[in-house]
């Protein structure tokens, strides 16, 4: 972690300075952005680089221990760069398209890069570059928990 975001993060917690930058408002603190994180809010909004993305990962892994991975979605979405709760070996798990979701068993093997995850059903997930979506057969995606839904307008 680089010793400017420590610094930071150290200047914040003692009740300092508010953590102020990549744009957030300048009321904001790093528990702040942690406490929304956990509240299912997406960390992106103003991080710029992929730099910076791993750096909040590493600082939102240290305040939850929980692990958290830096994602880039590509230069076409936006925000391009945030930071993610990584999967974890026995998540409950699915895989949808288009509106039809189907349960998948739980998370049984997570290679070390993250780039194959495998269900207890033996179906394997292959990570897209550095995204945060997990495809299987080159269409179906990876989602959380066991969903049963099909599209009703079929």
């Amino acid at each position: 972690m680089s010793k400017w975001l420590l610094a930071i993060a150290r200047k914040t917690e003692a009740g300092e300075t508010p953590l102020h930058f990549w744009r957030f408002p300048m009321e904001r603190t790093i528990r702040d952005y942690v406490k929304d994180f956990l509240n299912g809010e997406t960390l992106g909004h103003g991080i710029e680089t992929f730099l910076m993305a791993e750096e909040i990962a590493a600082v939102l892994t240290q305040a939850t221990e929980v692990s958290h991975i830096p994602i880039d979605r590509g230069g076409s979405r936006s925000p391009r760069f945030a930071a993610m709760a990584a999967p974890k070996l026995g998540d409950k798990i699915s895989y949808s398209f288009n509106g039809d979701s189907y349960p998948c068993g739980t998370i049984t093997l997570i290679s070390s890069s993250l780039r194959r995850i495998e269900s207890s059903t033996g179906r394997v997930f292959w990570r897209r570059k550095s995204s945060g979506s997990w495809i299987l057969n080159g269409v179906w995606s990876m989602i959380p928990g066991h969903v049963s839904e099909r599209n009703p307008s079929f």
